[in-house]
């Protein structure tokens, strides 16, 4: 007579609430990532203009008095661009923790908050010169894409289970399902940056463009000597290329070409010209 004895499971040691709340963290922060990637590729295929990211930065700068404006090009210089990116990003990210921590299956107080924030990010672009309907549709997409991972991230990440096996499944599953999500954004926004340079472009046009070898008709004075006096601190009469810099409110660089070009030459001058 044989007797098995059957090993009774053992149950399972609920998460920890650190571990619980970085869970939820992670899964707002991974939707409103997933929002500005989709947004992002979206706007690539109908108006660069119309990215959610984008628009709700342009007009922060446009509603920005002229001294903060100022303050920030001081402070900041050719960094006031990345600066601007870089406060808006934590206050996305603040925002989306909140959004994960309060998502909730029959309260879905996270969600909303995503809701809230597609809802400046429409009137942001609604807000651009010559925008049209069209213009919230990478916003809507974006900010659909984002609840819908926000509700799968949280589901997994407060899932039941009864054993050890049972936990060490559902963390796995909530990790593949982050990292999901992550190549998603990852994705999405990489692909909106090449798309957005093979469409206009500009980046092969520049390459391809050589400057006309055509000798000046009326070739300036030779710089007399002298004109550079030499003394340590004093700027030199010739600024070298180094020390160019672009401080403009254009958040993004125009993806122009050559044929698109045009420089207007008008107002008090004697002859109008256009380039």
């Amino acid at each position: 007579m044989t007797s098995t004895i059957r090993k009774r499971p053992e149950p399972a040691r609920p998460p920890t609430p650190r571990r619980h709340l970085l869970s939820r963290v992670l899964s707002g922060v991974l939707a409103a990532a997933v929002v500005i990637g989709v947004g992002e590729l979206i706007a690539v295929l109908i108006a660069p203009a119309a990215a959610p990211f984008l628009a709700v930065g342009s007009s922060t700068v446009d509603r920005t008095p002229a001294f903060a404006r100022e303050f920030a090009i001081q402070t900041f210089g050719t960094n006031d661009k990345p600066a601007l990116f870089v406060g808006m990003a934590l206050i996305i990210v603040g925002i989306a923790a909140v959004a994960g921590i309060a998502e909730r299956t029959r309260g879905p107080i996270g969600s909303l908050i995503l809701g809230m924030l597609g809802v400046v990010g429409v009137s942001a672009a609604l807000a651009r010169p010559g925008a049209t309907w069209v213009y919230v549709v990478p916003t809507v997409v974006g900010v659909i894409a984002g609840i819908s991972v926000l509700r799968i991230l949280t589901a997994a990440a407060r899932e039941p289970v009864a054993t050890n096996d049972a936990a060490e499944y559902s963390r796995r599953r909530f990790l593949v399902l982050a990292t999901t999500a992550t190549a998603v954004a990852a994705a999405s926004a990489a692909g909106a940056r090449y798309l957005g340079q093979q469409i206009a472009g500009a980046v092969e046009n520049r390459l391809g463009f050589r400057i006309p070898g055509v000798a000046a008709a009326d070739r300036a004075p030779a710089i007399v000597a002298g004109t550079d006096i030499g003394v340590p601190g004093v700027t030199p009469f010739i600024t070298s290329n180094a020390d160019f810099y672009r401080i403009d409110t254009a958040l993004r660089v125009p993806q122009l070409t050559t044929d698109q070009w045009r420089l207007r030459i008008h107002g008090m001058v004697a002859r109008e010209l256009t380039l």
